[in-house]
């Protein structure tokens, strides 16, 4: 009955779907022969160890930001399960280790620093990202006969302005389909429906992008259907057969058709659209009801209680890499004069400081700076812009966290004092800028040193 279960996903081989009570008791006995009580404590504590010998840069950042939250049993447990197979054999620790690291940076490069330790909401959204969003890509179809939770992927709704965005979109579904804080022991069902679609040109860029940031989610995908026209949609069996390549395990089934003839075969494992949030109908008809009924109870859920507390952070763009919604309604800005005041403070020798000429760049505390970043010259210089990104974020926070350094401009009020500088883009900009003139004043003085060769 299990390997129907996976495979089909009906129950007994009768296609009938469960009580209530049978499934919650089949559920709750899931949970324990997947893992013993005993394997699991083992395997934790080996998550543990792995982890605090890791050298991850955006692993170290969020450890650093909250301890708590990276530590977190339940966290940790829900990277642990989504690295079993769905027959119950465990998998390696690694692979859960590989998993966390890839998390946060996946989510590092994505949303920035500010969101590692925290959900992604829509007032992390911009305005691409939600259109994208909007446009149903993706869709909670609901569960199967089995109790797994079925996602549809319609590439005919697909609408994006980049890979970026798209990316960004995935990853805001993914996580609130599949919370961390709830173990998604029975994995997920996804179903490609292209039956009677025109599917839009294969873009492999987005394609890798999205099936390398799916491994690096606490999610288990145990069965993949692709519904097809005919065996001549080369850009969707594209598709498919890369996801089946990288993801281990999963367990593909192609079916092909009209709409009529997909959708009753569909029935056959456990999918009847007809019972399900469907949004194609058995003549072809596509409706976004259920979808935009998903999207109005995420902002009921989420834009009352997080756009006040990111107002700060709406319509601001971190040099790419982290995008926020902005809502349709925005008040004007306080005029200059209107603006509160910013407590000017005293520089020590520990700040450091914003501007030019010679007092600023001899102020102990941008001495010490230069010195500091010299040491991590060379990881900076051997990165991609990926890893200056994560390098650059992760000193920034050590500095203004743990070696209590404030940044200091001059303020804009009088012209004379000294306030903090709140903005921590202008810090990371202010950490890049050193780094480049660190480059050009090492490029000198190797240039210096060959004309001396040669004079001599």
């Amino acid at each position: 009955e299990r390997a129907m279960e996976d495979l089909h996903g009906v129950y007994g081989g009768s296609g009938r779907r469960r009580n209530d009570e049978t499934q919650e008791e089949e559920e709750a006995q899931e949970s324990t022969t997947t893992m013993t009580d005993e394997e699991t404590e083992r395997a934790l504590h080996e998550m543990d160890e792995l982890l605090q010998r890791d050298t991850n840069y955006a692993y170290q950042l969020a450890q650093q930001q909250s301890p708590k939250y990276v530590q977190d049993r339940n966290f940790r447990l829900s990277f642990l399960r989504s690295s079993t197979t769905v027959s119950g054999t465990a998998a390696t620790t690694q692979q859960a280790v590989k998993k966390v690291l890839g998390y946060f940076d996946v989510k590092l490069r994505l949303f920035g620093s500010d969101a590692l330790c925290r959900d992604i909401t829509l007032a992390d959204l911009d305005d691409d990202v939600m259109e994208c969003l909007e446009a149903g890509f993706y869709q909670y179809i609901g569960k199967d006969s089995v109790g797994r939770t079925v996602i549809g992927a319609f590439p005919c709704l697909l609408r994006y302005k980049s890979v970026d965005v798209f990316v960004k979109m995935s990853f805001y579904l993914w996580m609130h389909f599949f919370p961390l804080q709830k173990s998604n022991d029975r994995g997920v069902v996804i179903l490609q429906y292209s039956s009677g679609m025109e599917d839009p040109p294969t873009n492999a860029s987005l394609i890798w992008r999205e099936i390398t940031q799916f491994e690096a989610l606490p999610i288990k995908c145990c069965a993949y259907h692709v519904a097809l026209d005919s065996r001549a949609q080369n850009s969707i069996s594209f598709q498919v057969i890369k996801v089946a390549q990288r993801a281990s395990n999963v367990r593909t089934t192609f079916h092909f058709g009209r709409h009529m003839e997909v959708q009753y075969e569909l029935r056959r494992f456990g999918i009847d659209t007809n019972a399900l949030a469907f949004p194609v109908s058995l003549n072809g008809e596509l409706t976004l009801k259920h979808h935009n009924q998903w999207i109005q109870e995420r902002k009921r859920e989420e834009l009352p209680t997080t756009l006040e507390a990111s107002a700060s952070r709406c319509g601001t763009k971190s040099n790419g890499i982290a995008f926020n919604y902005t809502p349709q309604t925005t008040k004007p800005q306080a005029s200059a004069a209107k603006m509160p005041l910013v407590e000017a403070v005293a520089p020590t020798d520990n700040d450091v400081m914003f501007g030019r000429g010679f007092t600023v760049q001899h102020h102990p505390g941008n001495i010490k700076f230069r010195r500091f970043l010299e040491k991590h010259y060379d990881a900076y210089t051997r990165g991609d812009d990926f890893d200056k990104l994560v390098l650059v974020d992760y000193l920034s926070h050590q500095m203004t966290t743990s070696l209590g350094v404030r940044f200091l401009k001059v303020s804009p009020v009088d012209k004379t004092s000294w306030v903090e500088v709140e903005d921590k883009e202008a810090i990371r900009s202010k950490l890049y800028q050193t780094f480049r003139n660190l480059r050009a004043s090492y490029r000198r003085m190797e240039k210096q040193q060959q004309q001396q060769q040669h004079g001599q």
